[in-house]
């Protein structure tokens, strides 16, 4: 390896649709990171293998939502959260959770491996939608005299 080339990323995903994981463990691997597991469920994380991210689903059965996100956050990892179906509250309580980042599982292949990346590196990775919708929680909060319940 080049002494200027930084290694690739770790990650670890969470999901319990091997459809999904498979893809995603292909389209990873393809842009050069390295996947250490696939598991179906957050408890089941190699931890001792360190990985850099942990991409996790939001809805898996038993622990879920932002109590998996919390767990994970708990245990000092990088978290990049991802649904097909998240509403907005779901996807804010994830970023509280301890989430860098989510990404909708609509996103197209060069969108999850810029989060991965993003994230790895230590910074947040927001799509359009989800920055669009920080804005106007933000906005209704400090504008509005009315109680925001999220």
């Amino acid at each position: 390896m080049n002494p200027n080339e930084l290694p690739s990323p770790t990650v670890a995903i969470v999901d319990d649709h091997p459809l999904t994981t498979e893809g995603l463990l292909t389209r990873l691997e393809a842009a050069g990171l390295l996947v250490l597991a696939c598991v179906a469920a957050v408890e089941y994380v190699p931890f001792e293998l360190s990985p850099d991210v942990v991409v996790c689903d939001m809805r898996l059965p038993g622990r879920s939502g932002a109590s998996a996100i919390g767990f994970l956050s708990e245990r000092g990892v990088r978290i990049l959260a991802m649904s097909g179906v998240a509403t907005a509250e779901e996807v804010l309580d994830t970023l509280v959770a301890g989430a860098s980042s989510f990404v909708p599982k609509t996103a197209a292949s060069p969108t999850f491996v810029a989060a991965v990346r993003s994230v790895a590196a230590g910074s947040r990775y927001l799509t359009a939608e989800v920055a669009h919708y920080l804005r106007v929680v933000h906005f209704l909060y400090y504008t509005s005299e009315t109680t925001v319940l999220l």
